[in-house]
């Protein structure tokens, strides 16, 4: 995962965020349902190996919580996607210079973003999650 964010001291909410996931690392609960998934049903990661997102609006909800909106582009199909955020710590209340633990979880309708395939088995609305450590540049 590659990823990269910019946020205004002065606007809480003025945050932008880009981040690129390698479809290839997907992971799941075993090796058969990985390798599904890595396939050509759901991620296609040979022909679509990246998952983005780019956000442009953070609504603070709590001191640790939070959700980005923005736009979600998976097997070449972009479409508005909210990023549900939550901090190990405070952003706020921590120095400029310490590292930052988040988890992010999107929900999506997969089919929006053409994985169609065994429908009687997964369904349409899936689970994006994203665990993190944003590091300060130095």
């Amino acid at each position: 995962m590659q990823g990269k964010v910019m946020v205004s001291t002065r606007d809480p909410e003025g945050v932008r965020l880009e981040i690129n996931l390698d479809t290839r690392a997907v992971t799941a609960s075993d090796r058969f349902t990985q390798a599904q998934v890595r396939g050509p049903m759901f991620f296609d990661a040979e022909h679509f190996p990246t998952l983005r997102f780019i956000g442009h609006r953070f609504r603070v909800q709590s001191a640790l919580a939070g959700e980005l909106d923005g736009e979600m582009t998976i097997r070449g199909v972009t479409k508005p996607a909210t990023l549900h955020v939550t901090f190990a710590q405070a952003p706020l209340q921590q120095p400029v210079d310490t590292p930052l633990a988040l988890t992010a979880v999107a929900t999506i309708n997969r089919r929006d973003f053409g994985m169609t395939a065994m429908p009687l088995l997964v369904g349409r609305r899936v689970a994006v999650t994203i665990q993190a450590t944003l590091l300060p540049i130095s």
